[in-house]
């Protein structure tokens, strides 16, 4: 008997061991789970309606020792918001021949129509929009890189690049947005991190911060790997956070561009894969995928009078008129409206004697159906026992609804200092207040 308690407690000892000392990669690259996905759906973004690169063999990520990339920069903070249909009737909403599909507004994060979002598939070379992003913010893209043979190697949609061949980080950067060269991501991910796994590695790691904790990455390109998967809604993510870089930005609005060589030296002229830049005057991004396993797939964007939005499609036969057509759709059908900025003064509330401004904590905007503003409602929600404030302090929400729905939340801050009134305070103020009423007997 004293044995089986002595071995059921070992292996109790033994369970807890393997919790603790499990490596951070199989976190980060473990298989989502049905709950997290609904985490994801009731936490991010207001969902209005539910509705030739070719395969080569890809390698493995790599170990954790290796060179490290901040993948903390400017996070984008995403409001908590409620599923609803836009419009009631089905045969409102565009027809769409993509397996997977999202709209997302980008001033909000928040999504105007989705189908199967969180269905992990195949994202060919939209995974392309990760590695730009890391070798952008690598602060390396005036750096000139050597090609390796591995680089030059690496076929099917190719800027040719030749082994010795020395090029700036920037117009690898470039070919891979606008050409899509699988050789110039792999020459990037070796040049930003000093090896194609640990830059790999770097990809899943900036992903997991972004929210993306559907998508693993196996390769910088998005060449065939069983393992290397996204989704719909995990790209619109990525695609938000991209766009917010200059550089980026104007990359993938590029129909044409030139792809220059410093070493030998030579210019080559490169067309955009994104057909969507020619046919849609408004289109302003991002990047096409093809594979046999993955289909036609598209991250699109636009922008209409000042607003915009992203527009993704997973194994879509008719991609381009898909991302026009939902396109056209959101800004017919949907708006967006601003509420305040973040550090905006939102509300002024009373904490002891004190009258302490109270300011938001990021940018305030709420996705709705087109002429819904007016059914908005605001209110701000404090601790009922609140007496004492610090400045920079997070308290209370700023809370926005439709009706009942919740819409839109984020934390408000102090603006100042405020205590409640000391005890012996009170009781010279009540005495006073008394000895003055009793002179005036």
């Amino acid at each position: 008997m004293r044995y089986k308690r002595l071995r059921d407690m070992n292996l109790v000892i033994l369970c807890a061991f393997s919790l603790v000392f499990c490596p951070v990669e199989r976190v980060l690259n473990a298989a989502p789970t049905p709950e997290s996905q609904e985490g994801i759906e009731s936490a991010n973004g207001l969902r209005f309606a539910a509705e030739p690169e070719t395969e080569e063999p890809a390698g493995e990520t790599g170990a954790l020792d290796s060179v490290m990339i901040d993948v903390t920069k400017d996070v984008l903070s995403e409001p908590i918001s409620m599923t609803e249909p836009v419009n009631g009737e089905a045969a409102q909403y565009p027809r769409v021949s993509a397996n997977a599909a999202v709209l997302m507004d980008v001033n909000s994060g928040q999504i105007c129509y989705e189908r199967a979002a969180h269905t992990q598939r195949p994202p060919a070379s939209t995974t392309k929009i990760m590695t730009a992003v890391l070798a952008i913010e690598s602060e390396l893209m005036d750096s000139v890189v050597t090609v390796s043979e591995k680089a030059a190697g690496t076929g099917e949609a190719s800027l040719h690049l030749e082994a010795g061949q020395k090029v700036l980080l920037r117009e690898l950067v470039e070919g891979a947005l606008v050409r899509s060269g699988n050789d110039a991501c792999v020459a990037i991910a070796e040049a930003v991190a000093g090896d194609v796994d640990f830059f790999v590695r770097d990809m899943n790691r900036k992903a997991a911060v972004l929210g993306a904790v559907n998508t693993r990455f196996m390769n910088p390109n998005g060449l065939p790997n069983p393992d290397h998967v996204s989704t719909a809604y995990d790209l619109a993510l990525m695609a938000r956070y991209a766009l917010q870089n200059p550089v980026f930005a104007k990359f993938v609005n590029e129909s044409r561009g030139q792809f220059e060589s410093v070493e030998p030296r030579k210019s080559v002229d490169i067309k955009n894969t994104n057909k969507l830049l020619d046919s849609y005057p408004i289109a302003d991004g991002v990047k096409t995928g093809t594979t046999s396993a993955a289909g036609k797939c598209l991250v699109a964007s636009a922008t209409k009078d000042g607003r915009r939005l992203i527009c993704v499609v997973l194994d879509a036969p008719d991609r381009y008129g898909d991302c026009q057509r939902l396109l056209e759709w959101g800004f017919n059908n949907t708006e967006t409206i601003g509420l305040g900025k973040k550090g905006d003064v939102i509300v002024k509330q009373t904490v002891g004697n004190t009258e302490v401004p109270f300011t938001l904590t990021a940018d305030a905007h709420v996705l709705v159906k087109e002429g819904e503003a007016e059914k908005l409602t605001f209110t701000t929600v404090f601790p009922p026992d609140m007496t004492s404030v610090r400045q920079g302090e997070m308290v209370g929400s700023y809370v926005v609804c439709i009706g009942e729905k919740e819409v839109f939340r984020c934390g408000l801050l102090a603006g100042a200092d405020a205590d409640a009134p000391k005890a012996n305070s009170r009781f010279k103020e009540g005495f006073g207040s008394m000895m003055r009423r009793l002179r005036g007997l």
